[in-house]
């Protein structure tokens, strides 16, 4: 096995590092103008957006993105909501 001076390890080049990625921002949907909205009382405002239906909160004010996926009819995004998010999950998870 050879032995290596410290002079030969200096001249080695050095590779840079590559700048990190971007960050790439979420793409949140924006209400448009033929959306459907109803309050439920006590919980919050539930939005039809195009894609998703949006819940905001009334006590704390986030929000809260549901799936359309068998939640076609505002009826059964209504009655789940009420079944299965009355309580806001963030404020949840906060006080974990």
């Amino acid at each position: 096995m050879e032995e290596v001076s410290p002079s030969q390890l200096r001249a080695t080049p050095r590779r840079r590092r590559q700048p990190a990625a971007p960050a790439r921002r979420l793409q949140l949907p924006v209400v448009g103008r033929g959306a459907v909205s109803r309050h439920l009382e006590g919980i919050g405002e539930l939005t039809d957006i195009d894609a998703c239906w949006r819940l905001v909160y009334d006590a704390c004010g986030h929000i809260q993105y549901l799936a359309r996926v068998g939640l076609e009819d505002p009826q059964r995004a209504e009655a789940s909501v009420r079944r299965y998010l009355v309580s806001c999950l963030v404020c949840k998870a906060e006080r974990w």
